[in-house]
């Protein structure tokens, strides 16, 4: 999420998925010995959407896009 001009909340990228599994989940350390989780998923279809801020702070237009992982197609 970003605020827009009036600190309003607008969501700007978004990820749906479908059939999710998850594929691993494991410790890691990062830079300044951090300790964090690695996941992994897995899933057949994926959609996500783009939208852009103007420059007023407010919703611009969006952008689409998926794939179907089980068929090898675009959704």
């Amino acid at each position: 999420m970003r605020a827009d001009a009036q600190g309003e909340r607008v969501k700007y990228y978004e990820i749906e998925l479908e059939n999710v599994l998850i594929g691993h989940v494991g410790p890691n350390i990062g830079a300044g010995k951090i300790m964090f989780e690695n996941v992994s998923l897995k899933f057949s279809k994926v959609r996500w959407r783009y939208t852009q801020q103007k420059i007023s702070g407010g919703a611009g237009g969006s952008t689409t896009g998926g794939w179907d992982t089980s068929s090898n197609r675009i959704v």
